[in-house]
């Protein structure tokens, strides 16, 4: 909760910046398009329980990456709704004890961002930018290949904050390329049903991704 609440602080600061820095002068042109994303992540869980004594850990993190693309909807000066569709790869990482096989969970995930898109300043030919908002997943696909799993099912839905840093660099007047970096908070319990000894869990998913692609 602690490292909620400074992350809903540091996120409230940013958008305040981006509304003072943003609304001083228009950095680009009204030019609305499409983007396309591949994005590397390194993708991790938050795992506790009430009382969070519980015997488990999810420490590891693995390597993924989603594809897709959005949509950047003008609004004003330097403002833009940003939404569309990104088709996202996830891990699960569950021990119970060091000592024993830990299970490993794959999972596939079709998420709409809801982002409001803000141009903060120009360095050069660079428009740098961030993007604050919810992110709304659906599951796709959840597998697990081995006997005695933990985890038997997930929620169909996932609610989640994110937040992006980068830069456009214009190629043209209608084609640039982009670069971002992401990080995305995991809001709901992705299995409600996940009850051990007498233990609620909580597991949520999080991931930091690097955002490569081109806006037409």
């Amino acid at each position: 909760m602690l490292f909620f609440k400074r992350l809903c602080f540091v996120v409230f600061f940013c958008f305040l910046f981006c509304r003072e820095t943003a609304s001083a002068h228009t950095i680009f042109h009204r030019r609305e398009g499409f983007n396309l994303h591949i994005a590397p992540a390194f993708t991790y869980q938050r795992l506790y329980s009430k009382p969070n004594n519980h015997p488990f850990t999810s420490d590891n993190i693995a390597f993924r990456c989603f594809l897709g693309f959005t949509y950047d909807y003008f609004l004003r000066k330097n403002y833009y709704f940003n939404t569309g569709f990104l088709y996202r790869f996830h891990q699960i990482f569950l021990q119970k004890k060091k000592n024993q096989p830990a299970e490993i969970y794959q999972l596939q995930y079709l998420q709409v961002p809801l982002l409001l898109k803000a141009y903060i300043f120009k360095v050069q030919n660079k428009c740098f930018f961030v993007n604050i908002g919810p992110v709304v997943a659906l599951n796709t696909h959840f597998n697990y290949d081995q006997k005695g799993a933990t985890i038997a099912k997930v929620a169909l839905f996932e609610l989640a904050g994110t937040t992006f840093f980068g830069f456009e660099h214009p190629i043209n007047r209608s084609t640039s390329v982009y670069a971002a970096l992401q990080y995305q908070l995991g809001f709901t319990n992705i299995s409600p049903t996940l009850q051990i000894q007498h233990h609620r869990l909580y597991l949520k998913n999080n991931f930091w991704s690097i955002h490569l692609g081109i806006k037409f």
